[in-house]
């Protein structure tokens, strides 16, 4: 008996990256069975945590540095402002991320971080049950933070970019919490893949009622009756920075004149690198064509004008038919079905066909007299047999 050995040959498979990609990739079995099967989710817990250099400049609350939390579970990208690299200020913002992590449901069980970590962080970790790992020595991509870093810079440059030109670069760290949630709006959680991962933690975002505006732009906020003076403007010159969360439609706003931070809800935009939506050429003549057909259809009986002729309401009344249509106007999108149209039998142009003989007739023919009945003859009266009898 021969015995022969069986290789099997499997192609070099790379896994995912799954902290390279906003939405994390997901591939259900293809073939459908009658069998349901009921699992759960693992929580892994795992947090990676890593600052950030210096900020190009320090703001007016006297933050340079920023400290970045990724959260592996729910792809959530989190940033804290610092004032410096020190040990109790990189603590402090520790605590913040993990106290807004641990009140979403999402309390850190394993946390990954850098060589260069502080002792008093270290005994923070060990004081509420975190286990963490330390990167080897010089080798930071064992860190998943770096790669947070990455995404969360490139997103914050190009809200800088769309900021005013004079915008204050001091007033940067403000705009960390709308820049935050337009971040992880844009991110898939690995918990729910149908759910971001800003609507993992803080439920779903209403724009309608908190609305957004690109960040830096400049704004004139309006000074309500009560708080101005007799004389005083009605409006202060400010930036926006943000939107207000626990207010209905208000924004928040850095006013130039008290050098602080106002909420308000009543402000007028400037916009430098982008348009504010208009309404178009078309939408006000169709507006305005509604309008004068609903004026004309429904005429007001106290006019103080003269009453109208017979013609002159005849012209108002094709106005309102004219006006109607383009107010309201057919969509030339939706298919529409195809019209037979009859048209007249086309004249014809050429000349009647001719017989010709293959021998030419070359005498003249003799006419044929047309033929006229004749008038009937009278026939002979035979008469009755009692006059033959007498004669």
């Amino acid at each position: 008996m021969v015995y022969r050995r069986s290789f099997v040959i499997t192609p070099n498979l790379r896994l995912p990256d799954f902290v390279d990609t906003a939405f994390p990739v997901f591939h259900p079995p293809a073939a459908r069975t009658q069998f349901l099967y009921a699992d759960f989710a693992e929580v892994t817990g795992k947090i990676f945590t890593d600052p950030t250099g210096r900020f190009v400049t320090t703001s007016s609350s006297g933050n340079a540095y920023m400290l970045v939390v990724y959260d592996y579970d729910s792809n959530f990208i989190h940033v804290e402002a610092m004032k410096n690299r020190t040990g109790p200020e990189i603590l402090s913002a520790y605590k913040r991320a993990h106290a807004m992590l641990s009140s979403k449901g999402l309390r850190p069980q394993l946390q990954r971080l850098d060589n260069e970590a502080s002792t008093v962080l270290q005994q923070f970790m060990s004081s509420v049950d975190i286990d963490f790992l330390l990167a080897p020595p010089h080798v930071h991509r064992r860190n998943a933070a770096e790669r947070a870093i990455r995404t969360f810079k490139n997103h914050f440059i190009a809200g800088l970019c769309s900021t005013d030109k004079n915008f204050p670069l001091h007033l940067s760290d403000r705009l960390l919490p709308q820049a935050i949630m337009t971040l992880n709006l844009l991110r898939g959680s690995r918990i729910n893949p149908n759910l971001s991962s800003w609507a993992q933690l803080h439920g779903s975002f209403d724009y309608n009622r908190t609305p957004l505006a690109p960040p830096g732009i400049r704004v004139l906020v309006h000074e309500k009756p009560s708080i101005r003076r007799t004389w005083a403007p009605h409006a202060a010159d400010g930036w926006y920075v943000g939107p207000a969360m626990n207010h209905y439609r208000c924004y928040r706003v850095w006013v130039k004149e008290t050098t602080s931070e106002r909420i308000s809800d009543t402000l007028t935009w400037f916009p430098s690198q982008v348009k504010m939506p208009s309404t178009s050429s078309r939408d006000t003549i169709v507006a305005a064509a509604h309008d004068l057909a609903h004026a004309l259809a429904h005429p007001s009986p106290a006019s103080p004008l003269s009453p109208l002729s017979v013609n002159e309401r005849e012209a108002l009344s094709q106005l309102s038919d004219i006006f109607s249509k383009a107010a309201n106007p057919v969509d030339s999108s939706l298919p529409v079905a195809p019209t037979a149209t009859l048209s007249p039998p086309a004249a014809s142009t050429s000349s009647p066909r001719q017989v010709r003989f293959r021998n030419p007739v070359t005498e003249s023919l003799p006419r044929v007299p047309t033929a006229t009945a004749a008038p009937p003859q009278s026939l002979p009266r035979v008469p009755p047999p009692d006059s033959e009898a007498e004669t």
